[in-house]
């Protein structure tokens, strides 16, 4: 099993762009919001601005999420200030399940969700399966 994590905001160009512009954030990304997955075919309208994403240890991926959320609480006035514009701050955990492994329960701890209401984040959990080529 795989890990990794982000913290992104989405919501009007405009928008988006005026976060990105104040959070200043080197190796950030900037673009439309896919449809299907393929930027190039937005639909929706929105924007996401994101953090880098960064690997989260399988054995501790809880920690690695109070870590990534930590080191970005300086954004939470960013964020406070853009919060009415934007459509919506997550950390989204990536949860990347190998072929023959089975899904996990998560659960998060107090302090994680103290930490995400400090930065004005909710929490999503993608998991997905990697699946390899029949061939």
């Amino acid at each position: 099993m795989k890990f990794q994590a982000y913290i992104g905001v989405t919501g009007e160009e405009a928008a988006v762009r005026a976060f990105s512009t104040e959070a200043n954030l080197n190796e950030s990304k900037l673009r439309p919001l896919a449809s299907g997955g393929d930027p190039r075919r937005s639909k929706t309208g929105l924007w996401l601005w994101r953090t880098k994403r960064v690997a989260i240890s399988p054995d501790e991926p809880e920690l690695g999420l109070e870590n990534l959320v930590h080191s970005h609480l300086h954004l939470a006035a960013t964020i406070k200030k853009h919060r009415r514009s934007l459509a919506e701050v997550v950390v989204n955990l990536i949860a990347q399940n190998g072929e023959g492994e089975s899904p996990r329960t998560y659960a998060f701890s107090e302090q994680l969700i103290q930490m995400l209401t400090q930065l004005g984040a909710a929490l999503t959990v993608d998991a997905v399966s990697v699946m390899s080529d029949p061939d």
